[in-house]
């Protein structure tokens, strides 16, 4: 049982980890809680399923396309919707708030209306591994390698790039960036397509665990409490939170009931802000 837990809850904790980084990135960058991000788990399992199942293009190819519809729909709405409003007011204001929500229900009925209500099932992949009475999923170790290196190529970027030390800087201090000639468009873009990308990474992977479905987005939730519960803000704190929260909620499910594990997940989580505010990793 123990080896069951541990294996789901990283495998489900590595999706929420790269959730969260989409929310963290975006957050640090513009002081936003894009509650839209969780919504590209949805645009990346379906995109994903069309290409892998329907078009039978190669998984890593059809796992390209996902991360590229995942980029493009979330460069759109930072074009077409954020941007227009942080202009004219900050975005902290209920109307910022209310318009990631609103997009947010838009995403997740848009692709009802493409892909329809039935959850769709990606084909098994791998095999069963045996370690000693227990077996586990290889595909488990393929969430862990994807996700790995999803985050050293996002570390590349942000360590190793003029674009990401422009993200860095806008991030500490986006009124001198500005003044240095950082262009803030730019890196809002290039902000958004990282997270829009992350996201649908791990809409992939969560599809093949679970199912892809316009209902995916409420993951995304739990991948933003991830992200509070890691700091905010803090790309490690969105992995480990992510991690934390994926393995204590199989246990959850496994030890106590998986009916109420949602309502015994966000209550954790509140007691652990209510004496630590700013996240586990942020002091």
């Amino acid at each position: 049982m123990l080896v069951d837990v541990l294996t789901t809850g990283i495998s489900i904790g590595c999706v929420y980890g790269l959730v969260a980084i989409g929310y963290s990135l975006i957050f640090r960058a513009q002081g936003l809680i894009n509650f839209a991000q969780g919504e590209m788990l949805t645009v990346g399992a379906l995109t994903g399923y069309t290409a892998i199942v329907t078009l039978h293009i190669p998984y890593f190819f059809g796992v390209l396309l996902a991360i590229l519809a995942g980029g493009i729909v979330a460069v759109g709405i930072e074009t077409l919707v954020y941007a227009p409003i942080r202009r004219k007011e900050a975005v902290t204001s209920p109307r910022s708030v209310f318009a990631t929500i609103a997009m947010m229900i838009i995403l997740a009925n848009g692709s009802k209306a493409i892909w329809g209500s039935d959850a769709l099932c990606y084909p098994e992949r791998g095999s069963i591994i045996q370690f000693g009475d227990a077996g586990i999923a290889s595909y488990y170790f393929l969430v862990l390698g994807v996700t790995a290196v999803a985050v050293i190529f996002l570390m590349i970027i942000l360590f190793k790039t003029k674009m990401g030390l422009a993200m860095r800087a806008f991030a500490a201090d986006a009124v001198t960036a500005s003044l240095i000639g950082i262009m803030g468009k730019l890196v809002s873009k290039m902000t958004a397509f990282l997270a829009g990308g992350l996201g649908a990474v791990g809409g992939v992977l969560l599809a093949q665990i679970y199912f892809a479905s316009f209902e995916l987005g409420g993951f995304g939730l739990k991948a933003f409490a991830a992200a509070v519960l890691g700091g905010l803000g803090s790309v490690p704190g969105a992995i480990i939170g992510g991690l934390i929260l994926g393995v204590f909620e199989t246990a959850v499910s496994v030890t106590i009931s998986a009916a109420y594990k949602d309502a015994i997940v966000f209550a954790m989580l509140i007691a652990v802000l209510l004496f630590k505010p700013t996240g586990i990793f942020k002091g």
